[in-house]
């Protein structure tokens, strides 16, 4: 059918917003890659720049012998980091003193500094270079959007439709026909103006979230001490006779997921008093007070308040920090986990807290630990966290059953049935299942386990079990837990009942170290530490 002249002059205007979308997709594809490589830059600079700072104090110690194993070694692993960034840093020869190592960073540092903050500049200028022509591009889009919306609107009221029969027919006789062809011109038009304005809106939008992503990228975000602690009903009190810190600390939660049970299996294992929130699950009201959206949350009474803290493994290593060293206080320690706002290696914006795998010893390493101790504990809470945890949800939300058996469980470990009420339990229960069914589907694929996720789940429990035995001990900590184990355990407490927990003894060498690190944790072994 031909089109009707009035309505061809719609046509270059259609086309002239194609157009000016099709520059703001490119020119959001061609900011995406310039903020990507500002984001590599400036973590590189900044990490360069600290290892400068780490070298100059180190120059005049080491030649004397004033420094310590713990100062060279912590060198040795960041020249070895900064060596592959920046290969003219790499001795000729493969034997060196780092008395050398020390001269060969002062003598090229600098200048490769240089180098980079030219780099750094000239990344920053082409993002500011691409946002102008996405500037330019939607001002055009909404200009030619404007003009469309206009022009169609009134061809549509005004003008004739030509339909398969050859008869011209006002819109509202056309409007009022009861054939199939009916309206069939007016659908198209809305359609092409819904879907453009959908466009040129989600194009806006996303250049404005880019915008703010990127003046919050190496940003601070700081966490605030609260003034009054949030109203909310203590669940239960978790009271240890051991417990001699001092702390007061209520820890908001669900009971069962895998996070909040390695913060709770920290604190029992350490014997340490504390008050549980739990927090419904689907509208969370009891973190409201919050920014942070998520749990665990832990709040930790301070001389001016509250101090909360955010992120399992942060909270973990903000309090063995101070167990080690209580001349700092809680609120001091989180100035060592800065939250920094970056865009990660995919280009997606998150923050993302420094150091939270790292325990501040302010120089006072315990004796009873090495650095290859040190290193091996950080090396399996990282793997814990960003490879076992993820084994979990596919296997316990494997079939639709096991996911509603999971969920009773849930119930029963948290004792949903007396702190909510009866349409918030079976509203968790029957929504959460149905919903984590298919969760686990996706999570599946996305960390690419294996099609019988079980299989997977045993080859990391193995991974596991095997690197304790090669290390010579009960636990990876030796004759005692460290860290990497409590978060272990801390991760499989959470699916206790459930049938992958069950597989998993029959299937893994599992069940000896379980125990053992059952029975430590139920006995605060940890509690020596405590009063020091």
């Amino acid at each position: 059918m031909d089109i009707p002249e009035p309505y061809q002059q719609l046509i270059p205007l259609y086309k002239k917003l194609e157009t000016s979308l099709s520059v703001i997709n490119v020119g959001n594809s061609a900011y995406d890659e310039s903020c990507l490589k500002c984001s590599e830059v400036s973590k590189k600079l900044k990490y360069l720049d600290s290892f400068l700072e780490l070298t100059d104090s180190l120059k005049s110690v080491v030649p004397k012998g004033q420094s310590t194993t713990a100062e060279r070694d912590f060198f040795l692993e960041c020249y070895d980091r900064t060596s592959k960034d920046f290969p003219v840093l790499s001795p000729a020869e493969p034997k060196h003193k780092i008395e050398d190592l020390i001269k060969n960073v002062l003598l090229h540092g600098p200048d490769i500094k240089e180098q980079m903050e030219m780099e750094l500049e000239h990344c920053q200028e082409k993002v500011k270079n691409n946002l102008k022509v996405i500037e330019v591009a939607k001002v055009k889009a909404a200009t030619n959007l404007d003009k469309f919306s206009r022009l169609s609107r009134n061809f549509l009221i005004k003008n004739p439709i030509i339909r398969k029969d050859n008869l011209s027919r006002g819109i509202r006789t056309v409007l009022q026909d009861e054939k199939p062809s009916r309206g069939i011109l007016k659908t198209s038009f809305i359609g092409g103006l819904i879907g453009a304005a959908i466009g040129v809106g989600y194009a806006f939008n996303k250049i404005e979230r880019d915008r703010k992503n990127l003046e919050n990228e190496g940003h601070e975000i700081p966490i605030e001490v609260i003034k009054y602690k949030p109203a909310f009903e203590v669940s239960r009190k978790i009271v240890s006779p051991v417990d001699s810190t001092g702390l007061k600390l209520t820890l908001f939660q669900y009971q069962s997921c895998p996070f909040c049970c390695k913060v709770r299996t920290f604190l029992d294992y350490y014997g340490i008093s504390y008050d549980v929130v739990e927090v419904e699950p689907v509208f969370r009201p009891q973190i409201k007070w919050s920014s942070y959206k998520k749990v665990p949350i832990l709040l930790a009474k301070v001389d001016n308040g509250y101090q909360p803290l955010n992120d399992s493994t942060m909270i973990v290593s903000v309090l063995a920090s101070y167990l080690n060293d209580k001349t700092y206080k809680i609120n001091e320690l989180t100035t060592f986990y800065p939250k920094i706002a970056i865009n990660d290696e995919n280009g997606k914006f998150k923050e993302e807290i420094v150091n939270k795998y790292f325990l501040m010893y302010q120089g006072s390493v315990p004796k009873d630990r090495t650095l290859d101790d040190i290193v091996e504990e950080r090396k399996w809470r990282k793997w814990a966290d960003e490879v076992f945890v993820h084994t979990l949800s596919p296997n316990v939300y494997r079939t639709i059953n096991e996911s509603y058996q999971t969920f009773n469980i849930f119930s029963d470990a948290g004792k949903w049935d007396e702190y909510f009420s009866s349409w918030e339990r079976l509203l968790m229960i029957n929504i959460g299942a149905l919903a984590m069914y298919f969760i686990g589907k996706r999570l599946k694929k996305r960390h690419h386990l294996k099609d019988d996720v079980r299989q997977s789940f045993y080859d990391e429990i193995n991974i596991w079990i095997n690197a304790i035995n090669a290390r010579g001990g009960v636990f990876m900590g030796g004759q005692n837990p460290d860290l990497s184990d409590l978060t272990v355990y801390g991760i499989l407490r959470s699916i206790e009942g459930c049938d992958a927990f069950k597989d998993a003894f029959e299937n893994t060498q599992l069940a000896n170290w379980y125990q053992a690190m059952t029975d430590k944790v139920k006995n605060h072994a940890g509690s020596n530490m405590l009063g020091n």
